[in-house]
């Protein structure tokens, strides 16, 4: 064989390697308030729509250290809501990717579809037993997950690295979450700092429970 046939065999190995390390499913589980990051909503006639520049800038609970570790959600009240609300957020669906320490779908929504003003962060934990307890849970964030893919056409999972996205204006509803372990750098969360501009808030929506397309403004 000649030298350079075995680098293209070689080249066509690693990347071989590399697309079955991608394939791979993700089993990781988190440890940062995960029994509240994979609690379902709490109970509500309908999800409190909420506007993206309140949200974007409120502020954090008078109690984020404390926040770090526990378990149960905060008792604080923000624009006239607790964590584990019911919420919904409407906006350009700018990145989706899995990420590696938890299977979480994280999905950056943004204001604009320039991607250039910051993000809102919401994330679909992964719907099974060794994740999520709940059942009725589970059920509702495969749906979620199922809706999120189909909808961008997205074959299998999102990349760790993150799948960029065109323009897609969606709705994503599910249970208000501060991100304590993060607070006051919430910036540093966004997969795409550079490019799309870094993370405006540590609020979040987690668990996102649906997805679904919204009339483009």
């Amino acid at each position: 064989m000649s030298g350079i046939g075995a680098v293209a065999v070689l080249a066509f190995a690693f990347s071989a390697a590399l697309a079955a390390q991608s394939a791979k499913p993700c089993t990781a589980v988190g440890k940062d308030r995960w029994a509240v990051k994979t609690a379902a909503p709490l109970e509500a006639a309908h999800a409190r729509a909420l506007a993206f520049a309140d949200f974007a800038h409120w502020p954090a609970p008078a109690d984020p250290a404390a926040l770090r570790t526990a378990q149960t959600r905060s008792a604080a009240s923000v624009g006239g809501l607790h964590e584990g609300d019911l919420v919904s957020l409407t906006g350009w669906i700018r990145l989706v990717a899995t990420s590696s320490d938890d299977c979480d779908y994280h999905i950056e929504v943004e204001a604009a579809p320039t991607g250039a003003d910051g993000a809102i962060i919401v994330e679909i934990p992964e719907p099974d037993a060794a994740h999520v307890a709940d059942a009725a849970l589970r059920a509702q964030l495969k749906s979620a997950r199922q809706q999120l893919l189909a909808g961008l056409k997205i074959k299998g999972a999102p990349s760790p690295s993150g799948n960029v996205i065109g323009s897609a204006y969606m709705t994503v509803t599910g249970a208000l979450f501060f991100d304590a372990w993060h607070s006051p750098a919430c910036g540093n969360r966004g997969k795409q700092k550079v490019k799309l501009g870094s993370a405006l808030t540590c609020w979040e929506i987690h668990p996102v429970t649906a997805v679904a397309f919204a009339p483009r403004p």
